[in-house]
């Protein structure tokens, strides 16, 4: 027992040796919250529950697989047992009950879960059917405003609602987009967690079953759960009511995809006995950064009070770079990388954060001007990759046939000659039949208007699939193996460059494969888990594939939470930008103010912020910049100019404010030419009235590097 709290703060402790009842965690950023939670699981394991009872819900397949890791640590024999804790994902979590009370969900066990392309495909044509203007409502923001009403739960409520023209449109897609999923025996990822809710709200007997089995729930990030994860949340609790959720108001950054923070903010309302502890103590960054991150997010008004206390050393100022343009602000921040990694910093350990994905390529170019090695997260996925999803399609095909998706790729794969002519005489055969695609290519001789020579190459694409089908039967292995020979993979991307790296995606893929066989034991059921393991891959997951090589980490601030590096450059920090102009008009500003914050928390040593004098606005119009509301927001005695030596000077708010001047006043020279005249002070002044600067009376601490 002690070894398990060994090490522990006292608001640690307390959060980990709380038993039973509800439990609020408020964890700020780099404050210990895993390590928090791991713990109390294994204290409650150490105190008489069965391990099999406790289920930990995260929110990334990285988060649970570093949760799984620190409790077999620490529980060792229970790691070697069938009845260990269960970690997963909300969506993991959902489609385990799913299959295992499919036919209570009057769902089809072998469902197949849709990936953002498959959803986006049907959502288009839905949206056909629908009749609604694609040339005037963009087909991804369709599907994401989709995928927020089927989170609702309440389809009429939505339709009812619709005001703008993007909601109505997906109100009219909406019930086009279900039926077209109903005919597919599929699922996508906004259904998993809502359909595990219906099941549970419909049936008393399935319920009372989950909750005797699961009595311990414990869900992390929770200020990022949506409204079906909150009702699945509270259905966990049950009559007992031992739910323990950790988040952090201050980090809510994903409203956009339907979190809502209110969720966290009322857990006291919804459990008004439940304990609160706040974890403050932080452990990645240094005591400036802390104070920065502290005095921005105190601008909010949304939030549960609590302050980043620093553990380590006071560190360095923020370096702000005031530039000219985004050119000058790229070439300045590789310079500046570049010096960073000649003074042995790893080029891992340094991270470039961006409001938006967008910004990206001006700055990748800049480093690899000066030759420094970059990843771009989330640039180019490994599932992204073609030759994985052509394997993918015909895997998916072998563990069911039914996949309409996969079998229009398998096709277009395997059988020479098939189009959308083909495509439309197989659709109008499933129309009259209601048989899947596959089952139409068995019966091609009777669709009707096929030559003898294409309707053979169809019937040989379903004996294929028939094939694939059995190898299922036997390993997730075979069955990729046998999808590879089947598509012909190995020789049809043999020619041109990246041979290599194709071969080993592959050889990548079967050895993911033969993992899931060790897991479950081989047979149909390792390549189910097989398939759904890959599919539970969010978008999250998937830009943390590239955030741990030795190459500086490009990155939006949304994909690096979760990440930490010694230095973080945020660049952009202007009006418009960062805060983003269109959270401005909607009344987001606090949730851009959080964004900020996340940015500023991911450095443990140097936070470099940077901002430009003229960037390009919407139209592609060049435009004056203003400097953005945040750093004004930020104590002056922080902030620090690298390149003049010396504290900041911002200009003053009422001048920049004047951007559409067409040339700045005369005054004080800076390295970007004329300063504008009246500019304020806004970090420590330059030199005292009289006597030596203030760092060398001791008033600042040490004279700046």
């Amino acid at each position: 027992m002690s070894d398990i709290l060994a090490g522990l703060t006292p608001a640690q402790r307390e959060a980990a040796t709380h038993r039973d009842g509800p439990l609020l965690i408020i964890a700020g950023a780099g404050s210990g919250k895993t390590r928090t939670v791991t713990r109390r699981i294994a204290h409650l394991v150490a105190t008489g529950v069965p391990p099999g009872q406790i289920l930990a819900i995260t929110f990334t397949n990285k988060a649970a697989g570093e949760m799984r890791e620190r409790i077999d640590a620490l529980l060792p024999a229970v790691a070697r047992s069938a009845g260990a804790p269960t970690v997963a994902t909300f969506h993991a979590f959902a489609v385990k009950v799913l299959r295992r009370f499919a036919r209570a969900a009057g769902l089809d066990p072998r469902f197949a879960i849709l990936d953002p392309r498959d959803r986006l495909a049907l959502v288009r044509e839905a949206a056909v059917s629908a009749r609604v203007d694609l040339k005037k409502t963009s087909a991804h923001a369709l599907a994401e405003r989709v995928g927020r009403a089927k989170e609702r739960m309440d389809d009429e409520a939505f339709a009812r609602e619709a005001l703008g023209e993007l909601d109505r449109a997906a109100a009219a897609v909406l019930p086009v987009y279900r039926e077209l999923q109903r005919r597919r025996g599929a699922l996508d990822f906004d259904d998993l967690v809502a359909e595990t809710v219906r099941l549970l709200e419909g049936s008393s007997e399935v319920r009372e079953l989950l909750l005797d089995e699961l009595r311990y729930v414990s869900i992390d990030e929770y200020q990022d759960t949506n409204h079906a994860q909150y009702r699945l949340a509270n259905l966990l609790a049950g009559e007992r009511r031992n739910l323990a959720v950790v988040g952090d108001p201050d980090q809510s950054i994903y409203a956009w995809r339907g979190a809502d923070m209110r969720n966290i903010l009322r857990f006291e309302d919804d459990y008004p006995d439940a304990k609160v502890v706040l974890l403050e103590h932080n452990y990645r960054s240094s005591g400036r950064i802390l104070a920065a991150a502290n005095a921005l997010i105190a601008h909010n008004s949304e939030r549960k009070e609590k302050q980043l206390l620093p553990t380590g050393e006071e560190g360095r100022r923020i370096d702000v770079l005031p530039c000219s343009d985004p050119e000058m602000e790229a070439d300045a921040i590789a310079r500046r990388i570049k010096r960073l990694l000649g003074d042995g910093v790893p080029p891992g350990e340094v991270a470039v954060a961006f409001r938006a994905k967008a910004m990206i390529d001006p700055y990748e170019q800049a480093l690899a001007r000066h030759g420094i090695p970059a990843t771009v997260v989330g640039a180019t996925s490994f599932f992204d990759r073609r030759e994985i999803k052509d394997a993918l399609c015909l895997v998916r095909l072998g563990v069911n046939p039914r996949d309409d998706l996969a079998a229009v790729r398998a096709l277009r794969l395997t059988a020479r000659g098939v189009g959308k002519r083909t495509l439309d005489q197989l659709y109008a055969y499933q129309r009259r039949t209601g048989c899947c695609l596959v089952e139409a290519c068995e019966r091609a001789q009777r669709v009707g208007g096929l030559t003898p020579e294409r309707a053979n190459a169809l019937m040989d694409f379903a004996r294929i699939v028939r094939s694939l089908e059995r190898e299922a039967q036997a390993s997730a292995e075979h069955l990729v193996n046998a999808s590879i020979a089947s598509g012909r993979l190995l020789e049809r991307h043999e020619e041109g460059d990246g041979e290599e790296a194709r071969h080993a995606n592959l050889r990548r893929l079967a050895a993911a494969a033969r993992g899931a066989d060790r897991r479950a034991g081989g047979g149909a059921r390792a390549a189910r888990e097989f398939l759904d393991r890959l599919a539970l891959i969010d978008a999250q997951d998937r830009d943390d594939e590239d955030s741990g090589s030795e190459r500086v980490v490009l990155t939006t601030v949304h994909a690096s939470k979760g990440l930490e590096f010694d230095v973080v450059f945020v660049p952009g920090l202007e009006e418009g930008l960062f805060p983003h102009h269109r959270a401005v008009e909607e009344g987001s500003l606090e949730e851009e103010r959080r964004l900020a914050y996340v940015a500023f928390t991911r450095a443990r040593k140097l936070l470099v912020l940077s901002y430009a004098e003229q960037r390009a606005q919407r139209g592609g119009r060049g435009g004056r910049r203003r400097p953005s509301c945040f750093l004004y927001e930020l104590p002056g005695e922080l902030l620090w100019d690298p390149q003049l030596r010396e504290p900041l000077v911002l200009p003053d708010p009422a001048e920049a404010s004047a951007a559409t001047a067409p040339a700045r006043a005369s005054g004080p020279r800076s390295r970007f030419g004329a300063t504008p005249a009246g500019t304020k002070l806004v970090g420590l002044p330059r030199r005292a009235s009289s006597g030596p600067p203030l760092w060398a009376r001791g008033l600042v601490g040490p004279k700046p590097k």
